[in-house]
């Protein structure tokens, strides 16, 4: 992948005249472009223009994130607000052509996520991409449309996919599930408040945003029973932590749920209330407390919150 390489097979352009500014390149064969630039200037493009339906796109700062969607989604929109004030230049992958549908960018994004991760990049989200089988994964078409990709953003600026990053400190490694166990005493500090999480008085929970994910707090309920609908990668998490049995202690009155005893770390605020409750929750379960008069502690009504 050198400059000669790129004059034969592609083209290169600074789209507002500026290395720093919004810039692209562009595969003379395969149909792929990728727009490169600041965040907030390639996010204002993505939502003005009238971009493909699908793309694959890298957000890179202090951590990056790999991820796919569609026209419609603001980047970065499953991020927190501290991540995305880390991510300086974003590298979005498309075409106009047929093929480059929801399938290729998200075999694309499997893909990519996987290369980064064994470079050890810091990723904002930590568990592997799922909906992709490993044989559509290895399949020609796949290699040369990550081959393709690769070139182009390598051109555009982005080396993670090519360059071995720094070892990841070990405090911060979730593991290939995304969740763990923390001693009381190994606690990170809290990067925002209190949050209650209340499903249908199924499980109850409270937990904070640290740095690398979401942590849960002891006296937490686990329900025990998986909802359907739960998708495999988190009833897999579930199925390790409920052979944890020394991290819980039973629940008083009720068997169909345990207490957690230790704090836990998950990836996310989502991947915390589908791992408590066995449901395919979201991160809008978790609410801010409101005191009433007497004193106690309350879920805030929709209503309320707004």
């Amino acid at each position: 992948m050198n400059q000669d390489h790129l004059l034969r097979s592609g083209r290169f352009e600074y789209l507002e005249g500026i290395p720093l500014g919004i810039r692209r390149t562009r595969g003379a064969i395969s149909g792929l472009c990728v727009v490169a630039g600041p965040f907030a200037e390639v996010d204002r493009v993505v939502a003005e223009a009238c971009f493909p339906p699908f793309m694959t796109y890298i957000l890179k700062g202090s951590v990056a994130y790999i991820g796919h969607g569609c026209g419609e989604r603001r980047l970065g929109d499953r991020l927190t607000a501290d991540e995305l004030a880390g991510i300086e230049q974003v590298y979005v992958v498309h075409s106009g052509d047929s093929f480059f549908g929801k399938h290729i960018a998200r075999v694309l994004e499997c893909r990519l996520w996987k290369i980064a991760d064994d470079n050890g990049v810091a990723l904002a989200n930590r568990v592997r991409p799922n909906g992709v089988g490993r044989e559509e994964l290895a399949s020609a078409e796949a290699r040369e449309i990550v081959r393709e990709a690769r070139f182009l953003l390598l051109a555009a600026g982005c080396t993670i996919f090519e360059e071995k990053a720094a070892a990841r400190p070990a405090s911060t490694s979730l593991g290939a599930l995304g969740v763990r166990f923390v001693s009381e005493g190994g606690m990170p500090p809290a990067l925002g408040p209190t949050l209650v999480l209340d499903h249908r008085g199924s499980a109850r929970a409270r937990g904070y945003a640290v740095e690398g994910g979401f942590l849960v707090l002891p006296g937490s309920d686990f329900r025990l029973s998986d909802a359907r609908g739960l998708d495999r990668h988190n009833r897999e998490r579930r199925d390790h932590l409920r052979q944890l049995k020394k991290n819980f202690s039973a629940s008083e009155g009720d068997r169909s749920k345990a207490t957690l005893t230790l704090p836990m770390i998950c990836a996310s605020r989502a991947m915390a209330a589908k791992v408590l409750t066995g449901a395919h929750l979201n991160s809008s379960v978790w609410k801010a407390p409101a005191e009433r008069a007497d004193g106690q502690c309350v879920l805030r009504t929709d209503a309320a919150s707004r």
